[in-house]
Parts: structure tokens; C-alpha cells; sequence
């Protein structure tokens, strides 16, 4: 019987903080360009604001 509430404790416990993440939403921002090539110079852009150096 003892496993039996630990298993339904458990059960509880992952319910709540899976419920608990789910509630919050994250920023999303969307990109956009004319053509897929404008929009991934535009992601470029976001990622790396000052270039990147090779």
C-alpha cells in the first residue's frame, strides 16, 4: 500500500510542475523577409548584430 501512494504522490507532483511550465508562454518574435533569402539575411542580422569575424 505504501508504494501505492508514493506512485500516486509521484504522479501528483510531475502533474503539478508539468502544468506549472506549460502556463508560461515564451517571447516569440517573428522574422520576416520578401523572399526565404531576405529572411534568413534578417535572421542573420538578429543573431549576429555586430557581423561575425571568420
Amino acid at each position: 500500500m505504501r508504494k501505492l501512494w508514493l506512485a500516486v504522490a509521484l504522479v501528483l507532483a510531475m502533474g503539478a510542475a508539468s502544468a506549472a511550465l506549460a502556463s508560461t508562454t515564451p517571447a516569440v518574435e517573428r522574422l520576416a523577409g520578401a523572399n526565404r533569402y531576405d529572411t534568413a539575411v534578417v535572421a542573420a542580422h538578429e543573431a549576429f548584430p555586430d557581423g561575425c569575424g571568420t
